[in-house]
């Protein structure tokens, strides 16, 4: 008691309004009233809302595309599929297509652009092989600086920078904005984060330096997992702030033949294309050859090579819409289709 009393009147009231910069002497209440102009940017005012006509007479500059018109620049994308799907080996055939300036399944890069690429799970080995696997399958990189990357090894002893640590922030900053990157992939969310992806509010911490990133120009494509659903692991406020959304969903083939060489088959899935004029993201199927080489076949025509193939064994329609997760008159439009193609060869259809 003798301490409090120790305080003089002034001296808390001083402190109070130190802690709360609102609080209203006369009244002895916080009033949530905004008494002076806090300074933004260095400015010692903070800029007023721009009236409608005017803002519509500031025209922008025309909206560049890293890849297609799915992704702009300054946009925020993001690759998921399950462990051990290819997501990085993907993602870095993107990374050097990007660099390139050239396609890469179908996804086309629309210009030459460098591209930082941090690792934060994979071993400086397995990256190395992947990368000669990369540079064999796409040719020898004409702009040999376009494409930098980033393991823990190389980076050691200092530790590999998180994306929900102010610190770890400020070093991938510095990167991009020293070596003029335009576009930055991490490689991935779980290892590059110490956050719960299931909190949303936890998630805004990496959401908001996305944005930072932005706001320098820069564009940001981020690797992750799939949940044990299929979907995305997290937070559902993942996907609210991207421009792209890609799954990719391997594809198990049934072989009975021990000897059979079979090839790695992914379905990539456009699941968020926030550009709504466009009318180009058609999801396919691509395969991996056991020559390093990648082909893409659309799903619709991968749908009716499998539709012919269960005809062919003498499947009922039924049965082929539950295996393949269509609907009965969706199959019957397949088959006809399929027999107009000479995909089917029995004439054994029910």
């Amino acid at each position: 008691m003798d301490k409090i009393n120790e305080i003089s009147a002034e001296d808390m009231l001083k402190k109070v309004m130190e802690e709360d910069p609102y609080y209203d002497v006369n009244t002895g209440k916080t009033v949530y009233v905004q008494k002076k102009v806090v300074p933004l940017h260095g400015s010692n005012k903070i800029p007023m809302p721009i009236p409608f006509d005017e803002f519509v007479k500031d025209r922008p500059e025309k909206t560049e595309y890293v890849i297609n018109d799915y992704l702009p620049t300054e946009g925020i994308a993001m690759i998921y599929a399950p462990s051990g799907a290819g997501k990085t080996l993907f993602a870095l055939n993107l990374a050097y297509a990007i660099a390139q300036g050239k396609p890469f399944l179908g996804l086309q890069a629309t210009k030459p652009r460098r591209v930082l690429f941090i690792d934060a799970e994979m071993s400086h080995n397995e990256l190395w092989e992947r990368s000669i696997a990369t540079e064999m399958s796409q040719g020898i990189l004409d702009f040999p600086t376009n494409l930098q990357i980033i393991t823990q090894k190389k980076l050691a002893p200092h530790p590999m920078p998180h994306l929900d640590d102010p610190r770890g922030q400020e070093q991938i900053m510095y990167w991009m904005l020293e070596c003029n990157f335009d576009v930055v992939i991490f490689d991935n969310l779980g290892f590059l984060t110490s956050i719960d992806l299931n909190r949303g509010s936890e998630w805004k911490i990496v959401q908001d330096f996305f944005m930072k990133l932005r706001k320098t120009g820069k564009t940001t494509i981020f690797i992750h997992h799939a949940g044990k659903g299929g979907d995305y692991a997290g937070s559902s406020r993942i996907i609210h702030s991207l421009n792209l959304c890609l799954a990719i969903r391997p594809v198990i083939e049934d072989t009975k033949d021990p000897n059979a060489v079979i090839d790695k088959k992914f379905r990539i899935i456009f699941e968020k294309v926030r550009q709504t004029c466009n009318k180009g993201a058609a999801s396919f199927e691509a395969t991996l050859h056991q020559n390093g080489q990648w082909s893409t076949t659309s799903l619709e025509q991968t749908d009716l090579c499998r539709v012919a193939e269960l005809v062919e064994l003498k499947m009922s329609q039924r049965n082929i819409a539950e295996e393949l997760g269509l609907n009965l008159s969706k199959v019957h439009r397949m088959i006809k289709k399929a027999k107009a193609q000479k995909l089917i060869r029995s004439d054994n259809l029910e």
